[in-house]
């Protein structure tokens, strides 16, 4: 049987799903891991000239491609990235954080290496990240290793949220069974609860045909979660006009003819508060409603019937609806 080492395994992952440019900086924990990047034909390598710019790099082509990757070495490398980890936690920003740690052996020895706090815990750069990451994983054994991976890429991708995934320096060149990159991550959403489902249809359709004055807004999460298609068609078939959030500028084309300005709070421009805080109806397409971005809690929506789209809930006036 075929086998492929891990670390190469890894960035065929990445290639799999779009993620062809990998930011970061070389380090001595990952420096062989680097190496593998260059096995897999069309992967790019962009270094960076500290982690924090790395960071905001990898942060910015998330925006555009839907996930980002980078790597950094243990300790002084990965804290200097967090900064911009967190930045992308509190955005909605889906980044693989690629840790090159110490081998498995001198982490068990508890050795006082150099980029550690001289203390033996090689766990404690993992707990800091955890907080900004919306899952993490510390490879420890190579039969689950290559899963490992794949749910740290489908989390990153699928929550647009940080994921911290520590690989240690004996498992770069591991080797695991080829055949494993013939089945492609799954990024498929979970199916909603049909019942609930039809109920929430049921209601919204509701909303809408006694809404006298119904608009759409779309926010940042509608761009984050690649919704701005679908954004767009309920814009066109329900006709509504349709405002977008400072964070969710550039989801609705602004030639649309039924786009009616950018709204945030207090600062929108006469014509566009107006039009907003009249609406009998609000459908609301990935809120993100933080100070920022609505001109610190200014917004004043003159309805309760508000209805919002998450990618992970639906909510409906004071009701939530997971899915």
């Amino acid at each position: 049987m075929a086998e492929i080492q891990l670390g190469r395994y890894l960035f065929e992952r990445l290639k799999q799903v779009n993620c062809t440019t990998v930011f970061g900086l070389p380090g001595d924990f990952n420096l062989v891991l680097l190496d593998k990047l260059y096995e897999v034909e069309g992967m790019r390598w962009s270094g960076d000239t500290n982690e924090l710019n790395a960071a905001y790099a990898a942060d910015g082509y998330a925006r555009v491609k839907g996930m980002a990757a980078m790597i950094t070495t243990f300790g002084v490398g990965e804290l200097s990235a967090l900064n911009g980890i967190a930045g992308s936690y509190s955005e909605h920003v889906g980044v693989l954080h690629i840790v090159g740690c110490p081998s498995t052996l001198l982490q068990a020895k508890g050795l006082l290496l150099h980029h550690t706090l001289a203390d033996g815990d090689f766990d404690v750069f993992h707990r800091m990240s955890a907080n900004i990451s919306c899952t993490t994983s510390m490879i420890t054994d190579i039969a689950t290793a290559p899963s490992e991976i794949d749910r740290c890429i489908r989390a990153t991708y699928i929550n647009q949220r940080p994921v911290y995934l520590g690989f240690p320096s004996d498992y770069f060149e591991k080797t695991v069974p080829a055949s494993l990159l013939q089945t492609p991550i799954d990024l498929s959403l979970k199916a909603n609860d049909a019942a609930s489902e039809d109920e929430v249809i049921e209601e919204i359709l509701t909303m809408v045909k006694a809404a006298k004055n119904p608009i759409i807004i779309a926010d940042a999460c509608s761009s984050r979660h690649n919704v701005k298609a679908e954004t767009k068609k309920l814009v066109d078939v329900t006709n509504f006009p349709a405002f977008a959030t400072p964070l969710g500028k550039a989801v609705i084309d602004e030639t649309h003819p039924r786009f009616g300005g950018i709204y945030v709070g207090s600062l929108s421009r006469p014509a566009v508060k107006e039009a907003v805080e009249s609406a009998d109806l609000i459908l609301s397409v990935g809120a993100l409603l933080s100070d920022y971005n609505t001109a610190s809690f200014t917004y004043g929506y003159n309805t309760k019937n508000i209805v919002e789209f998450h990618s992970d809930h639906m909510k409906i006036r004071n009701a939530t609806f997971p899915g």
